[in-house]
């Protein structure tokens, strides 16, 4: 592990366990940044890009710390082993910082006194910054422990702790997880997809990178597999978790594609629960028989069966077509091991969630696409 000396500003390696205390850098990358080539071909100091290295040690300094780490100089991306386990161990490193400063580019510097209208400045002012759509700044907010938010001029601005409420509005993620990462483990595959549907990165193979540390898996860096890569890590996660809620996905084709594999094409298609903002929890014990292999999933769940209706809609009727006119139809569906609460009237309800199948050989399935804006799945109440 490289780190960036907070006095000197030069890189020195560590390994093992001789890495010193450290603060670390969360940013979103410009077209111009300092790089691990310029520090040793003596690139001038005096640019733009620069600052990000000279402020992130000064802060450093400021706190007593002597090492910085920061991804754009740190990391030699010329090597794909050296990038291949940095990669792999970013949630890692982002966890044992002693403290993160969240650099938000577009976040504007306000000098107004200390009060609820500077607070409500702040909070309303985050809401729009870049910061928040990027795959890989989801890790990097919820592995530190201690995260300072600093606007455009690098001027503080609050803490993770400070900000907590307004920071789980933004993005979606439990108020549990973001003051304690420990619970990250208790949070189903499918909320987690859908702390993501909203983000992006530049390659697409970044979008399934990104999200190896929230998920604790690794994964070999296969830059060139393009959407291949996301498939990979379901596969993974699923055999980590035996999570079936990972299954919960909702088609953002625009095409209306009668069936569908096992698998999510994005976590675009996790959107639902973003946008819901329903709370999720794995019921079920972990499936002691599930395979993955070229040739599908097999699991061993429940397979039910509903009647289609009104509050129940049926993925299959055409378009525009009145449910009234094809009334009980039944559909075949696959038990995912989980459930939602609602609130029902004045009552909390809770429904069990599973998605349409339909069967084309002697225990083989493909699952039914719901047609956009229809019901994703369906809730089974018990």
């Amino acid at each position: 592990m490289r780190l960036i000396n907070a006095h000197t500003l030069e890189l020195k390696a560590f390994l093992g366990q001789d890495v010193p205390p450290y603060a670390i850098l969360s940013h979103t990358w410009n077209a111009d940044e300092f790089s691990l080539q310029d520090f040793e071909n003596g690139r001038n100091r005096d640019v733009e890009a620069f600052q990000k290295i000279s402020e992130s040690c000064r802060l450093a300094r400021e706190l007593g710390l002597h090492h910085v780490w920061i991804d754009t100089c740190c990391i030699d991306k010329t090597s794909s082993a050296e990038l291949s386990e940095a990669i792999n161990s970013m949630f890692q490193w982002y966890q044992n910082a002693e403290i993160c400063f969240a650099h938000l580019s577009d976040l504007p510097s306000r000098q107004e006194p200390v009060g609820e209208l500077a607070e409500t400045h702040l909070e309303n002012d985050l809401v729009g910054c870049k910061w928040f759509t990027r795959g890989w700044t989801l890790q990097e907010l919820i592995a530190p422990t201690t995260v300072h938010f600093l606007d455009s001029s690098w001027n503080f601005r609050g803490t993770k702790a400070q900000l907590v409420d307004k920071l789980a509005e933004i993005t979606g993620i439990r108020l549990s997880v973001l003051q304690a990462n420990d619970d990250l483990y208790l949070v189903p595959a499918v909320e987690k997809m859908a702390w993501a549907s909203r983000r992006s990165t530049s390659r697409l193979e970044d979008m399934a990178y990104c999200l190896m540390g929230i998920f604790d898996v690794n994964m070999p860096l296969l830059y060139g597999e393009g959407g291949k890569s996301f498939r990979r890590l379901q596969e993974e996660v699923l055999k980590k978790t035996n999570d079936l809620s990972l299954l919960a996905w909702e088609t953002a084709d625009p095409t209306l594609e009668e069936m569908r594999g096992a698998w999510a094409r994005s976590p675009r298609e996790f959107q639902w629960l973003a946008s819901e903002r329903l709370e999720i929890s794995v019921t079920s014990q972990y499936n002691t028989d599930l395979q993955i292999s070229s040739k599908g999933l097999r699991v061993f769940t429940q397979l039910g069966g509903i009647y289609s209706s009104s509050h129940y809609p049926d993925p299959e009727l055409p378009p525009g077509e009145s449910v009234s006119r094809c009334p009980n139809r039944h559909m075949d569906v696959l038990d995912l091991g989980c459930y939602s609460h609602a609130i029902v009237g004045t009552e909390e309800r809770r429904f069990r969630i599973g998605i349409p199948v339909r069967k084309f050989g002697p225990f083989l399935f493909k699952r039914s696409i719901p047609r956009p804006k229809m019901s994703w799945a369906y809730w089974l109440e018990f």
